[in-house]
């Protein structure tokens, strides 16, 4: 059974909860027994969010971090590609080696930069593509319709 939990500001609660449910239930069912969201300013990181694993349980516990107050479409896009690397993690294909060298498959990743990590280029190919589907499921709209409606009465409606 998962816990999921999430903290923090500047963010929809319904909105995490909704997407988070609907990706752990879909593509990762009762693998991870806990998992931390927490909302916070990250500009001086510069980053829209960050996902760590537990160097003790790295398969089954885990922390996302994202930057608060983006719009409802960009947030979605964000939690969903952080949380496809909750999914690498708990595949395997991203994984620590002795010594807590990072690997993605069987390649050492520790060295390369951000844009060339294998990792985050499957996240970026696969992110637009769960959006859609997540979109279509959950609010049964296209990113299109998404972007056109996307002000407080589309998602006091749907959420």
């Amino acid at each position: 059974m998962s816990i999921f939990s999430h903290t923090g500001y500047g963010y929809s609660k319904i909105i995490c909860e909704t997407t988070t449910s609907w990706f752990l239930n879909k593509y990762i069912p009762d693998k991870i027994e806990n998992l931390e969201i927490n909302h916070r300013g990250l500009k001086r990181d510069n980053s829209w969010g960050f996902c760590d694993t537990s160097p003790y349980n790295p398969k089954k516990e885990f922390r996302i971090e994202l930057q608060s107050y983006m719009d409802k479409g960009q947030y979605m896009k964000v939690l969903l590609h952080e949380l496809i690397h909750v999914r690498q993690w708990v595949e395997g294909s991203l994984h620590y080696r002795c010594g807590g060298a990072m690997y993605y498959k069987d390649e050492y990743v520790g060295k390369t930069e951000y844009h060339n990590l294998p990792h985050e280029i499957e996240a970026f190919e696969l992110e637009d593509i769960i959006y859609e589907e997540y979109l279509k499921e959950i609010y049964d709209v296209t990113p299109d319709e998404v972007s056109f409606f996307c002000g407080k009465r589309f998602f006091s409606r749907y959420t």
